[in-house]
């Protein structure tokens, strides 16, 4: 159906008529000045007609366009990067030709999930987690049609655009009027041995009218707190928030709930569970898909003084979906060209894929970390990636790699439809070859990642 609606968008592409022709001769038209998305994105294509170069440019982060330059007639495909976007949102796509003669505007509107009427006020998460140390950050993004402010306890700071200031319960020290990312951190170390806990209240400005209430913890001297996350069917990402003195984090993740890890000797739990500290993310795989999972964990400081106290985490997995066929193979023809057949079942609505044969890459890491960094690449929740491929099965080409370099690897971020939601999995692939072109036995996968990498541009795609 999008084939037939592309085809019958270059036929309308004869009739639109050139808007600022001026004293140019440059000739620039798309098929469409609108274009409309549902709640979950996806990719759509329209055409431009031209008769010069041109170049492409798009108004926000999570709206993409490939190719982003040309000349002549061809078709664009234009990326929405969001999954189950709440409330409407607008942005566009500017078209120009590259002496700046012309500009069309393509607006793109992506549909909400939620249809808000009258005034609203709403938060993107209910609790934050800080580490025991001064200065840990995070945020929330509030979205509201109303003026507000934020109030809470005096060890939050807020950045207020120009310097950090004490959260206060009596007044909002932090104001603003519609939406808005705001940044938290703790003023100092949380020395006691329990954890400081209480609420971040978002409310309408001056009446109080509206509230939104959030939970924050700052973490004790030798807890800590564990965050799963990044969930695939059968395991998770792991981040943590320790106190001021914790050194060392010991942990193990099973299914069991039975299991009772306290009155563990020290040395058993140095032998037998692994080793992390606040700096990495973790992940775990191998589980029950659809199970209840428990994360046990002890500390220990820079001195060797183990805490006695045993940190419990549990949550659900997500269920079992049916399996998508993969990745079949991958085939390099004799000008560099990679050719991979990739297969879905009849639930598929589509996948992204990407293929790379670098050294080092984000295939280093398991399948809950590639995921994770997948995800991180587009600052959304589903995976959109300039030239990339929305298709339902079939080949795809790839004519962007380097050379030959021992390795080839590839990753499709599918998209289910289940009982009428959308659901995600992933499947990927991964060859090593020797200098004759014999297949090696392939490389064990890292578990954990420093935190400070997840950003790092050698792990993007």
């Amino acid at each position: 159906m999008k084939h037939i609606r592309y085809y019958i968008s270059l036929i309308i592409l004869a009739t639109l008529v050139v808007a600022c022709e001026e004293e140019s001769n440059s000739r620039l038209v798309t098929s469409v000045t609108q274009m409309t998305f549902a709640a979950n994105g996806g990719s759509q294509v329209f055409g431009i007609e031209s008769n010069s170069d041109w170049k492409i440019s798009s108004s926000a982060d999570w709206l993409s366009v490939y190719p982003v330059a040309g000349s002549g007639s061809q078709s664009i495909t234009v990326t929405v990067a969001i999954q189950d976007n709440k409330l409407e949102q607008e942005a566009k796509v500017v078209v120009m030709t590259a002496d700046g003669s012309k500009v069309v505007n393509v607006s793109v509107k992506v549909e909400g999930s939620q249809v808000k009427t009258g005034r609203y006020l709403d938060l993107n998460v209910s609790q934050i987690n800080f580490s025991g140390k001064a200065k840990a950050l995070d945020s929330l993004e509030i979205t509201s049609n109303i003026s507000w402010e934020v109030l809470g306890p005096e060890w939050l700071e807020a950045w207020d655009g120009d310097r950090w200031r004490p959260l206060s319960k009596e007044r909002g020290v932090i104001r603003g009027n519609g939406p808005l990312k705001v940044y938290l951190r703790t003023s100092a170390d949380n020395k006691s041995e329990s954890s400081l806990e209480d609420v971040v209240i978002t409310r309408e400005y001056l009446t109080g009218d509206f509230s939104r209430t959030m939970e924050v913890f700052q973490a004790g001297r030798m807890q800590v707190l564990c965050t799963p996350a990044y969930f695939l069917e059968d395991g998770f990402t792991m981040g943590w928030q320790s106190g001021c003195d914790v050194a060392k984090i010991y942990f193990t993740v099973t299914n069991d709930k039975e299991e009772n890890a306290s009155g563990m000797s020290n040395e058993l739990i140095r032998n037998t569970f692994s080793v992390t500290d606040e700096s990495f993310i973790n992940s775990v795989t191998g589980l029950e898909p659809g199970s209840q999972f428990y994360i046990r964990a002890f500390t220990e400081d820079a001195y060797g003084n183990m805490d006695n106290n045993v940190y419990t985490t549990y949550g659900d997995l997500p269920e079992e979906t049916p399996p998508v066929a993969g990745i079949f193979f991958g085939i390099r023809d004799e000008n560099g060209r990679w050719t991979f057949n990739v297969g879905t079942n009849l639930l598929t609505a589509g996948f992204h894929f990407h293929a790379t044969n670098r050294a080092n890459s984000a295939f280093m890491y398991n399948d809950p970390i590639l995921w994770r960094l997948a995800i991180l690449n587009t600052n959304k929740k589903y995976w959109f990636q300039e030239g990339s491929l929305f298709i339902s099965s079939g080949r795809v080409f790839v004519d962007n790699l380097s050379e030959n370099t021992g390795e080839i690897h590839a990753i499709a971020c599918a998209l289910q439809e289940i009982g009428g939601q959308f659901r995600p999995k992933m499947f990927r692939y991964d060859r090593y070859y020797d200098a004759d072109g014999k297949r090696l036995p392939d490389k064990p996968l890292l578990d954990r990642i420093p935190k400070a990498m997840l950003n790092d541009p050698s792990l993007r795609f």
